[in-house]
């Protein structure tokens, strides 16, 4: 995340010094849209994991000799890949 942040700073900082100033405009504009959506898929990433993370740990709870049958076969289990 940080990263990123200062990527996006390194490319805004060049964008505002460089070009005529319509042009720098257009390109803030695209730079803040690629900003927004990149950040929006790092957070939808991040729910995703989490999400997962705990909808595997219940499973594990709930049924847990399905759940380590198939860890221990290396193979996707079906309760939670279905």
């Amino acid at each position: 995340r940080d990263k990123a942040a200062r990527a996006f700073a390194a490319r805004r900082s060049v964008i505002e010094r460089i070009g005529l100033p319509q042009v720098r405009r257009y390109r803030l504009n695209l730079l803040a849209q690629e900003e927004r959506h990149f950040f929006e898929q790092l957070e939808n990433r991040a729910y995703l994991e989490l999400y997962s993370h705990r909808h595997n740990e219940s499973l594990k709870m709930a049924i847990p000799s399905t759940f380590e049958a198939c860890r221990s076969k290396k193979v996707l289990c079906p309760l939670v890949f279905g």
